[in-house]
């Protein structure tokens, strides 16, 4: 009995032995020149450099036969043609593999974390990414493989229960940026039971710009896994705190239309489906809680409310892009209500997008107010029975100078603040009679209608109606929508004592009218108003000629 009691803990001794020998070997391979050049052999095949720190070995648990590596300050380079920056650097990287499995076809690794990695994507000035140039090298190298002679073992198939990326962040360079154009951190991955020959359960939390509040979350299942093609589908949830967007950013694409105050949402909800390293896409809901349009405090034009949304995105690991559009949507604008159809597109720096449909209930002055730079030139109830519009852009300047479209527009009960149609006309009239000069004032108006047709950075107006009690104006003109310069050719029909002074005939109730043409110009800070006597007297001495020719040819003879 004791003999065998000698040989069992001989044994173990032996195996004590073995085992601290190997791990202590093992420890070994892991310093800094001999894990950089194990991890460089390993991977020799890739378009790319790869470099580690230092290594460690946890001796207690392969004892246990359950090999713990960890390895430090872990970097991939960029590929030929983009920046020095690491396209993904980690902090650390430590994995657990059973040990027998590493003897049988599938190699199991019980966990793989990844510490605190940084994936930076970068665009060069072609359009293609950093992240699509390593894609396209890795299926390359695959292709490369299987053109030649079959492989006589493919290898063994790897399997993790439990892979983690833990406080990672990503960043976004356009062309030559020194800093990132967008950031993504505090990113959460987890991946259950991956394989890349099959599908496994994945669960991503991230959160947008710098904040906390804007958060991007992704619940579902990933795979089967290659260079060209991950199929994916689960849901996704998405909060934009626009308060948190950077405001060069905000800037950049909306100028001065977005206003970001603490409380303003955006509110995703949707199921996706597609590919990972494709397209995506899903249906879901947007709900827009107290966003602010405008740049003053005092004149933002609420809009708030939840519309269905149709969303789709590309390559969003690679080059991103966005579609996203609403059909039969509603939303509160101000004290009044849109409703139509709007759809936006994002795609290398550029936002496209357009819209149609109608408003209701809205104040002209706070939509003025809200999407232009003057204030307090026109009032009233407005309705936009139906309209279209579409832009595109890589920035604001770029979008307001491409904006293109068309409506019809109605107001009621207003006023326009720039002038007094009928009391400058009578001025500018009573002038050439007594001296008098002209002076500024309000055309009050009971309806004001007109069709609107937005092109090559104006916004042209026709079929003008404008009625009040004592005149009606007609005619057409535009306004700039970049220097704001105005020119409109308008007829106002004046009744009573100055329209019998120039000539006007007398209507059914025995009272004289005349139609006065008005020429507006300037600006919409600073218009002139200026009655076109000239043309008048001339369309006057012109009907009188008519009716001289008429009454001689119609002469009895």
């Amino acid at each position: 009995m004791k003999t065998l009691v000698k040989i069992v803990a001989g044994i173990a001794g032996l195996y004590l032995l073995l085992m601290l020998g190997i791990g202590l070997v093992a420890k070994t391979m892991l310093s800094g020149t001999q894990i950089q050049g194990l991890v460089s052999s390993l991977a020799s095949d890739l378009p790319v450099d790869v470099k580690a720190g230092e290594g460690d070995f946890d001796l207690a648990e392969w004892f246990f036969f359950r090999p713990a590596v960890t390895i430090r300050d872990f970097s991939i380079s960029n590929p030929e043609g983009f920046s020095d920056r690491p396209l993904l650097a980690a902090k650390g990287l430590s994995a657990q593999v059973a040990l027998l499995s590493l003897f049988q076809d599938r190699i199991d690794v019980r966990s793989f974390t990844l510490q605190e990695p940084k994936l930076s994507i970068e665009r060069d000035a072609r359009g293609g990414t950093n992240v699509e140039a390593l894609l396209d090298g890795l299926a390359k190298g695959q292709k490369t493989e299987t053109a030649g002679e079959p492989q006589a073992d493919g290898g063994a198939a790897l399997s993790i229960e439990s892979l983690l990326l833990d406080s990672g962040t990503i960043e976004y360079f356009g062309p030559g940026q020194s800093a990132p154009a967008v950031r993504l951190h505090d990113i959460d991955l987890s991946l259950t039971n991956f394989s890349a020959d099959r599908s496994c359960q994945i669960s991503l939390d991230a959160k947008w710009f710098d904040g906390s509040s804007s958060t991007l979350e992704f619940d579902g299942a990933a795979g089967p896994f290659s260079a060209k093609s991950t199929p994916a589908k689960g849901a996704l949830s998405i909060v934009l705190a626009l308060a948190e967007m950077p405001a060069s950013l905000r800037q950049e694409y909306f100028g001065d239309l977005l206003a970001a105050p603490e409380s303003s949402r955006l509110s995703l909800k949707t199921e996706m489906g597609g590919d990972l390293l494709g397209k995506l896409e899903g249906r879901g809901n947007l709900t827009v809680s107290d966003v602010q349009i405008g740049k003053d405090p005092e004149s933002r034009l609420p809009l708030a409310g939840e519309v269905p949304l149709d969303l789709a995105v590309e390559k969003p690991f690679s080059d991103p892009s966005f579609a996203l559009r609403t059909e039969g949507a509603s939303l509160q604008l101000g004290k009044g209500t849109w409703q139509g159809q709007a759809n936006l597109q994002f795609a290398n720096a550029r936002l496209r997008g357009g819209s149609r449909g109608s408003i209701k209930g809205v104040r002209v002055e706070e939509m003025l107010t809200a999407f232009a730079s003057t204030q307090n030139t026109i009032f009233g109830a407005a309705e936009i029975p139906s309209y279209e519009i579409q832009f595109a852009g890589r920035d604001a300047a770029q979008i307001r100078d491409s904006l293109t479209g068309r409506g019809d527009i109605r107001l009621d009960e207003g006023r326009i603040s720039l002038f007094d149609m009928l009391d400058t006309i009578e001025r500018h009239m009573k002038k050439l009679m007594t001296g008098e000069s002209a002076a500024a004032g309000e055309t009050d108006f009971s309806r004001f209608a007109s069709h609107i047709e937005i092109a090559d950075q104006q916004i042209r107006m026709t079929d003008m109606a404008l009625e009040n009690a004592r005149s009606q104006i007609s005619g057409q003109g535009f306004v700039g929508l970049r220097d704001q310069e105005l020119r409109f050719d308008l007829v106002t029909a004046i009744t009573g004592q100055l329209a019998a002074a120039f000539g006007g005939k007398t209507d059914s109730t025995g009272q004289a009218r005349l139609n006065v043409p008005v020429q507006v110009r300037g600006t919409v800070d600073s218009p002139k108003v200026r009655p076109d006597i000239g043309r008048m007297v001339k369309e006057q001495a012109v009907e009188k000629a008519k009716g001289i020719l008429d009454s001689i040819f119609k002469r009895p003879q």
